[in-house]
């Protein structure tokens, strides 16, 4: 059973006469191509944000604006947190029982 491994001269011989510069220009051929389908790319995903944004109503685009930008500052999100907690506990119906409690635990 003969090993994987290639010597140095077997390699050398084996690539004897390979173009070098055709590699690199191949290899430059596939980064130009690959750049042309991620501007293209881009330039796709552009014409669609603009497509709905044209076809969002009025109230649709207000709020996805200030979903976008509403929370830009700490102090404002951790006040809509807790206005929201707020709402939430507010809507539960809470039912509060009288206990009498003897100053130990029980």
């Amino acid at each position: 059973m003969r090993s994987a491994h290639i010597s140095r001269r077997r390699a050398e011989a084996s690539c004897d006469g390979f173009d070098w510069d055709d590699v690199s220009a191949v290899q430059e051929a596939v980064a130009l191509s690959f750049e042309r389908m991620e501007i293209d790319r881009d330039a796709e995903l552009d014409r669609l944000a603009q497509i709905t944004e044209l076809e969002l109503t009025e109230d649709e685009q207000a709020a996805m604006y200030a979903f976008v930008h509403g929370f830009t500052d700490a102090r404002r999100a951790h006040r809509s947190r807790r206005r929201s907690g707020r709402e939430v506990l507010r809507s539960l119906p809470v039912q509060v029982s009288a206990t009498s409690f003897d100053g130990e635990a029980a």
